[in-house]
């Protein structure tokens, strides 16, 4: 019945459609808030038209007709968990990561029809973007900062959902709660941030490194013009970082032609200090990460999907080829380490529910070989990888150490962070 009245647009007066209207794309958008002033539209569309539902108080039945028609269905609880960082749909199954470790749940969707109900409601804010047998894969994004992945036959054999939401809050406290890194670590790291070294944050899926990223923003002097460049607009660095006025975020749309590469162009032209590349998955973004930190951009973040610091050098070197760099692999590598001063490991378990940072190292080219020095080593017990501690194994450099200086960093700076040059 509420969909009938609402279907009414003679009804109701234009300021009041235009207003509905807009709440419910934002809930359904993702927005932060939306939901709750959907709900309360919900309400006072019911409590006008004397609707009650057997059972249940009006906010209830407001909010049950909310989750059917524009929320997320049968997942619209496990979205609001602030302990759920991750729920899954296969076919009509729904698995979630809880905490960082993997979990069955109970919930279940009908059909394959309403699970691709729920994906196109979920998209729907997208420009550009759908969900069809002729593409059958989509990414986005939603306004909250929770990624979108989805895919349907002939890509899958059924349709499926994965949503990454950012529910982890960076704090020093909540990471050495979490087991992720110590005081000492996060001391070092906040040191290298704000002398400008140029950083690759390396790990597998779910290991928390565009939150490690947006983080490392917080690092970064207030006077420092960032200008970030992602295939989806994830960082949303501006939302986090309400009070920064120079950050500038792009997002590319190959479909209205501004790819990486027509966006970097744009980018120069936009005075930026420090440049940050989302994520590097070898369809562009490589080369243009690698263009950031060598153009003069001092303190240029990015992120890549591996395992080990050698196989972030080898793997964004191999990135550059496919991209279409024509180089043997051994200088390939070396453009790596001139670009990037410092690689951070992070290591996930999602059986046990952790995320660490493993090592961090620097990397540096000479001659013809990558130099690595590990400056943070996480050791762990023989019999028990997660238990051990990190060790300080290196200060940084000279050359790093100089480079550092020329932005500040003092020598009581690296003493106070318990790291001796």
């Amino acid at each position: 019945m509420i969909q009938e009245i609402l279907g009414d647009r003679e009804s109701f007066d234009p300021e009041e459609i235009k207003m509905r209207d807009e709440v419910m794309d934002s809930a359904m958008a993702g927005a932060p808030g939306a939901n709750t002033m959907a709900v309360k539209y919900i309400q006072s569309v019911m409590e006008r038209y004397s609707i009650s539902v057997t059972g249940m108080n009006m906010v209830d039945a407001a909010y049950e007709i909310y989750k059917y028609v524009w929320g997320l269905d049968v997942l619209e609880e496990l979205y609001n968990n602030p302990n759920v960082d991750e729920i899954r749909v296969n076919g009509t199954i729904v698995t979630i990561q809880y905490r960082a470790k993997n979990m069955e749940t109970e919930v279940r969707l009908k059909d394959a029809y309403h699970v691709m109900k729920i994906i196109l409601r979920l998209i729907r804010h997208d420009r550009g973007v759908a969900l069809t047998d002729s593409t059958p894969r989509v990414e986005s994004m939603r306004r909250d900062g929770t990624r979108i992945t989805a895919t349907c036959p002939p890509f899958s054999r059924k349709p499926t959902l994965v949503l990454r939401k950012p529910t982890f809050k960076m704090t020093l406290d909540n990471l050495t709660r979490a087991g992720t890194l110590n005081d000492s670590i996060y001391n070092y790291i906040k040191l290298l941030v704000q002398g400008r070294a140029n950083i690759l944050i390396s790990g597998g899926c779910g290991s928390g490194k565009t939150s490690l990223l947006r983080h490392l923003v917080s690092f970064m002097h207030p006077r420092l013009r960032i200008v970030v460049l992602e295939n989806d607009m994830e960082l949303n660095l501006g939302d986090h970082y309400p009070d920064r006025e120079d950050i500038v975020e792009f997002e590319e749309h190959p479909e209205l032609g501004l790819t990486l590469k027509e966006a970097f162009r744009t980018v120069l032209r936009y005075s930026p200090d420090v440049i940050i590349v989302g994520e590097m998955r070898g369809v562009g973004e490589a080369d243009e990460a690698i263009k950031a930190c060598t153009r003069g951009h001092d303190g240029s973040l990015a992120t890549g999907h591996f395992t080990s610091v050698e196989e972030s050098i080898e793997g964004t070197a191999l990135m550059l080829i496919e991209e279409g760099k024509n180089l043997p692999l051994s200088l390939a590598k070396l453009q790596v380490a001139r670009a990037f001063n410092i690689v951070i490991q992070l290591y996930t378990s999602p059986v046990y529910g952790v995320k660490k940072i493993t090592r961090i190292a620097e990397i540096w080219p000479e001659g013809d070989k990558v130099v690595i020095r590990d400056l943070v080593v996480w050791q762990s017990q023989p019999d028990d990888f997660l238990s051990g501690e990190w060790r300080i194994m290196n200060p940084p450099s000279e050359r790093l150490t100089q480079k550092m200086h020329q932005y500040g960093i003092t020598s009581v700076d690296f003493r106070e962070a318990g790291v001796f040059v």
